[in-house]
């Protein structure tokens, strides 16, 4: 009797064991068929948007449409995204090519879209000069120093001046900005925003010259941010005028009622100090038989409505 339940109890247990392979095969099975599926269906995939997406002619790229709001060249530009006419449309990476572009300093933003079939758009904003700032730079391989020229944005931006081999159109003759003074040379980094205050406050001043009164009557020649709470400018006709960081309209106004006042009682301007708010101390310059030189034609440089 012992032996029979013994038996039973072994034939049951190979009964189950069988029942666990066989549903154990089954999910194996079924399994293998997904993953064989799933691979099918990938490359499958692969294969279609290669042959019929991104090896079709249809997509590849004939026109490059490149414009700017500035001064570089198209061709500058389009040499710098590294695109090439017959490259496929809808594999390009356009954040690569977004990436290239804003690497340069001279550049602020960059849009690309593709417009199917064959045609990549980009659109290009670049920031314009409003300054600049003269120093001392070793080039590679020279024994002395040299003097540079780096430019400023209103924001502060340092920018290398654009060489005319980059323009559309060489620079106007005689196109010069305001001297920004007192800035350390370890500051300018191209491509990297100026963040001392007196810098940024010396710009406001110098964008705010082109919209005040004072402007045509002379030339910016000269900031100085050396000082923390005054900016000291100079003009080619002689002036020294000194500003509080604040509320340069009013101060412009000031300035612009006293060259008034100096005209009709026949006298030069030479230290106004604006700086005090409840007079206007004023130093005459010495007067001499040197012809004062006339402030430079009014130029308001804006940005070009093609972009």
């Amino acid at each position: 009797m012992k032996r029979d339940n013994v038996l039973e109890v072994k034939l049951r247990s190979e009964q189950v064991r069988k029942e666990r392979l066989k549903l154990a095969s089954g999910i194996i099975a079924v399994c293998l068929t997904l993953i064989i599926g799933s691979l099918a269906i990938w490359r499958g995939g692969e294969w279609f948007m290669d042959r019929l997406v991104y090896e079709n002619d249809a997509f590849a790229i004939k026109t490059i449409d490149v414009k700017t709001d500035g001064v570089l060249a198209p061709a500058s530009l389009w040499r710098w995204s590294r695109v090439k006419q017959g490259e496929n449309l809808l594999a390009l990476d356009l954040k690569r090519v977004k990436r290239d572009l804003e690497l340069a300093p001279m550049v602020q933003h960059v849009s690309v879209e593709r417009v199917l079939p064959s045609t990549l758009r980009i659109r290009v904003t670049e920031r314009i000069p409003v300054a600049q700032v003269y120093t001392l730079r070793k080039p590679v391989g020279a024994q002395k120093y040299e003097p540079f020229i780096y430019q400023l944005d209103a924001n502060g931006y340092v920018m290398l001046p654009v060489d005319n081999r980059l323009r559309a159109e060489p620079a106007p003759v005689g196109e010069w900005f305001p001297t920004i003074t007192g800035i350390p040379a370890s500051e300018l980094r191209p491509g990297k925003p100026l963040e001392i205050p007196q810098v940024q406050e010396a710009l406001k001043l110098v964008v705010a010259f082109e919209n005040s009164p004072m402007f045509g009557m002379v030339d910016l020649k000269y900031v100085d941010v050396s000082e923390a709470e005054v900016l000291k400018v100079a003009t080619s006709q002689g002036n020294e005028v000194i500003f509080r960081m604040q509320d340069f309209e009013g101060q412009f106004q000031r300035w612009r009622l006293a060259h008034d006042y100096a005209l009709r009682v026949r006298q030069r301007l030479g230290v106004l100090d604006l700086s005090v708010t409840n007079n206007v101390p004023i130093l005459w310059a010495q007067q001499n038989d040197a012809p004062i030189p006339a402030p430079k034609p009014k130029t308001i440089r804006t940005r070009r409505n093609n972009v």
